[in-house]
């Protein structure tokens, strides 16, 4: 369905904003000559910011397969060679780079009908990590490769040397699962008896999943399918998306990135009479068991309506996704007498038409879109347009975010309509095999190239400078940002305490130490890199050291909580600078326990501390100390008193008004005639001394407190008892408790 102009006019007004705000990611379309025909048949996006291409290369002695590396302004830097090879059905390769840095591809080497299945994994310097391929007789072709969660790869494409076609001219599916060292796990073939069954994309989910596509026969007719396998090969679904009677092959794919829908684009008939008709391109949207969300064909119907096919599909940042193809349609805008062009068709993400591009106007085959690190996007193809001899030359293209290189570009969108009618989406029937003979093989070399032409580029200057931060705290995370332009991939941070992180234009990190830090940014674009330099001057936090005592059996607020423990403390709170840090220490004070025995005249009473007492007995009483409660325990026991002195074996000389003085307990004082009491320290020394009954020590000695200790007196006295004078010697312990 064609656009309505007012809303086209909204897009493009959002586009030229979009075009502006990003209009710092690089931007080129360059040619790289030889003397012989180049096809640049696959390309992909490297982390050090430049790219990577196959394809095939002829030269005096042949025609190889042919890996180009380029920086990140689209110079080469270099190229190698790998076996012989030919394009003669062999178009279709399969290059990614990896998650530790390299690039890995597959491709067949051979000749037409009897070509074998190459891996290899190639360093961003060139050197080869190792090259495996597969001896087996008949056609066998690697046409697409995916790094699996495990880091090792999978390869698809078709063979016919194991299956259910093997001695026929007819091919299998086949999948092979590699470790990172290029050892063959396991291999599966998947197809139907005397059919051509191939596939040409594979992607991974988040699960592990291998998601293959490409095409398959199903009730006699091209399908493109969806087949999905467990981690191992063992096949989850088949299932073709087509029609009867009519032509449609797969050719991209991937995953959303939520993980909720796979999409496939590639080439259909199903909007035209026949089988045998030109084909369209077509994007069908799937959930993760196969059903489709949307099934769209896009064909032009301004110019004549020749061959449009969906080579490569990528999502876009706004959820979309942006299909290349490679065209012979859109003839009014057709130079020279071949009519292939490179376009980008762009959708949202219920497959309506947001966009359509073409990139040249003739003579330019095998498009491949991949994204680029930097936002923007990569387009890989071939051309003789304008070229001496005629010679096939790679023309590279590297868009921005909105799709846009610099030059020979036209906007098309108002030239395609949309279908969706006349799908069906059956299962597959399939026989599952397998096999493999994967060799190491040793045929490699250096390439070069003649010259390199460019078209347009734009290459922005590379800046970037770190938003200073002047003051921070211990243990906060400080923000970091940039202000930058130019294509940027890698951002290397140092924080000057040791610690190196590969990060983004914006980044956190904390500090440990107080003291000034010399924070450092090496940007890079891949082939160039700029270095910027702030100082940060981290305060150390506010600490606060207090103390308080705790009960035993009590508690105590600390840092707004109550703690019955013993224990140091820590609590952190917010200040206007740094945060302040409180420390407390807390000491648990036990309980003091006194013991005091005593003796109660029968029919008299005794006043101890909080009690009074009347009888003989156990009797318990807590008294505040001098920090704590202090329990007390009193054994009384009780006797007739017939004129005895008794002396307490304990006293608390602490000012509570309680047991402060020690004296004797005296029931028949007016019969005594003479007494003496001399109290001695432990080493002998007289403490106190009393020739008065009624005198009574307090725990002093010369003007001081005598010490919490045990102490020894000697009691003398005489008593006039019924007439009779008796004389009394006593010895004990006392004990003075503080």
């Amino acid at each position: 369905m064609k656009l309505g102009k007012p809303f086209f006019l909204v897009i493009l007004i959002l586009m030229l904003y979009n075009g502006a705000f990003y209009g710092q990611i690089t931007k080129f379309q360059k040619l790289y000559k030889r003397d012989f025909h180049n096809q640049a048949l696959d390309i992909v996006a490297l982390k050090d910011g430049g790219f990577a291409y196959v394809g095939i290369v002829d030269t005096a002695n042949g025609s190889s397969v042919l890996l180009t590396k380029l920086d990140c302004e689209g110079n080469l830097e270099w190229s190698k060679k790998f076996g012989v090879s030919s394009t003669i059905g062999n178009i279709s390769p399969g290059i990614i780079d990896t998650r530790e840095g390299d690039i890995v591809f597959t491709f067949n080497v051979g000749s037409y009908n009897n070509y074998d299945i190459i891996a290899v994994r190639v360093g961003y310097d060139g050197m080869v990590k190792w090259k495996k391929r597969l001896e087996a007789s008949g056609n066998n072709m690697g046409q697409a490769i995916v790094q699996t969660l495990d880091g090792g790869f999978a390869v698809a494409g078709a063979s016919g040397a194991f299956g259910t076609d093997v001695g026929n001219s007819w091919d299998d599916v086949y999948l092979i699962k590699f470790d990172g060292n290029g050892t063959v796990l396991w291999s599966k073939t998947y197809g139907n008896t005397g059919n051509f069954d191939e596939a040409f994309a594979i992607a991974e989910d988040a699960n592990g999943n291998l998601i293959i596509s490409g095409r398959y026969i199903v009730g006699g007719t091209f399908y493109a399918f969806i087949l999905k396998t467990d981690l191992v090969g063992k096949l989850k679904f088949l299932r073709g998306y087509g029609a009867p009677n009519h032509r449609t092959n797969a050719y991209g794919i991937l995953v959303t990135k939520d993980q909720q829908n796979y999409i496939i684009t590639g080439f259909t008939t199903i909007n035209k009479t026949f089988f045998n008709d030109y084909a369209d391109v077509f994007l069908v949207k799937t959930d993760t068991l196969g059903t489709p969300v949307f099934t769209k064909i896009y064909y032009p119907y301004i110019g004549t309506d020749y061959s449009d096919i969906g080579s490569s599909v990528v999502e876009t940042k706004s959820g979309g996704y942006a299909i290349g193809v490679a065209t012979s349609s859109f003839t009014n805008h057709s130079i020279g007498f071949v009519p292939n062009k490179n376009a980008v068709f762009i959708t949202r993400s219920d497959g309506s038409l947001l966009e359509a591009k073409l990139y040249n106007q003739g003579s330019s085959h095998y498009t491949k879109l991949k994204s680029a690190l930097d936002g923007g996007y990569i387009l890989s193809n071939f051309t003789n347009f304008g070229i001496a001899a005629q010679f096939f030359t790679p023309l590279i293209i590297k868009t921005d975010e909105d799709f846009k290189s610099g030059c020979n570009e036209i906007d098309v969108t108002n030239e395609i309509e949309i279908q969706s009618d006349g799908w069906e989406a059956p299962d597959a029937s399939y026989t599952s095999k397998s096999g493999d003979n994967f060799i190491n093989f040793s045929q490699e070399s250096y390439g070069s190239y003649v010259a390199t032409e460019t078209y347009c580029q734009d290459i922005p200057v590379l800046e970037a400078s770190i938003n200073p931060v002047l003051n921070g705290c211990v243990g906060q995370a400080i923000d970091f940002s940039v202000n930058s332009k130019g294509s940027i991939v890698n951002w290397l941070w140092n924080f000057g305490d040791q610690s190196v992180v590969q990060g983004n234009s914006s980044i956190s990190h904390v500090f440990n130490q107080a003291g000034t830090y010399a924070v450092s940014l090496i940007a890079s674009g891949g082939c160039k890199e700029v270095t910027s330099i702030t100082e940060i001057t981290i305060a150390p936090p506010v600490i606060t050291n207090q103390s308080t005592d705790l009960c035993q059996g009590d508690s105590v607020q600390v840092n707004g909580k109550y703690v019955n423990e013993a224990g140091i403390y820590k609590d952190t709170l917010a200040g206007a600078t740094c945060d302040s840090i409180v420390i407390t220490t807390v000491s648990l004070n036990p309980l003091q326990q006194i013991t005091i025995d005593s003796v109660l005249c029968i029919g008299d009473s005794l006043i101890l501390g909080n009690l009074k007492i009347l009888e003989a007995g156990t009797y318990k009483d807590t008294l505040k100390g001098q920090s704590c409660i202090d329990l007390y325990t009193y054994n009384i026991t009780s006797k007739t008193c017939v004129c005895e002195l008794v002396i307490p074996n304990a006293f608390t000389p602490n000012g509570d008004g309680r047991n402060d003085l020690l004296k004797p307990f005296v029931d028949c004082a007016n019969n005594i005639t003479s007494f003496s009491l001399m109290i001695y320290n432990r080493w002998g020394e007289l403490m106190f001394e009393s020739d008065n009954e009624k005198k009574s020590w307090d725990g002093t000695f010369n003007g001081k407190s005598a010490p919490s200790d045990t102490y020894v007196y000697i009691l003398s006295y005489m008593a006039n008892v019924d007439e009779q004078n008796i004389a009394k010697n006593m010895k004990g312990d006392i004990t003075l408790l503080r």
